[in-house]
């Protein structure tokens, strides 16, 4: 077997999986059965695989689930907290902006992030 998974007869094999931990031995003829296996937990769907966090809502996202309000709620706190630990030290509105940017912008990047994939869109 190659790095790549792929054996000399042109089939696909799980990297770090024995044979005997297969099923059957069984080896894979095309690349879509393993990645499909790497959502499967013991024969079941994994569970969040077709879970809905957010729907499309104009240019942002809205949370539609429990989960998306808590990543919605967690940034939002992030950002409150280091909000008011910068501008405790600030002397000036500038200053409060430079310092909250290096924070803010990759807090909200990845919510939008998990948004994206989390979405109806995405699906």
């Amino acid at each position: 077997m190659s790095r790549l998974g792929v054996t000399g007869e042109g089939y696909f094999e799980a990297p770090g999986v024995s044979p005997a931990c297969r099923p059957e031995g069984r080896r894979y003829k095309y690349p879509q059965e393993l990645r499909e296996l790497s959502f499967k937990n013991n024969g079941r769907d994994a569970p969040m695989n077709n879970r809905i966090w957010f729907k499309p809502w104009r240019w942002i996202y809205a949370p539609v689930s429990a989960a998306g309000w808590l990543a919605v709620v967690l940034t939002l706190l992030f950002c409150a907290n280091t909000f008011l630990a910068i501008d405790r030290h600030s002397h000036s509105v500038s200053d409060t902006l430079y310092g909250i940017f290096p924070y803010w912008v990759p807090a909200l990047g990845i919510l939008n992030w998990i948004a994206s994939r989390t979405s109806e869109k995405a699906r």
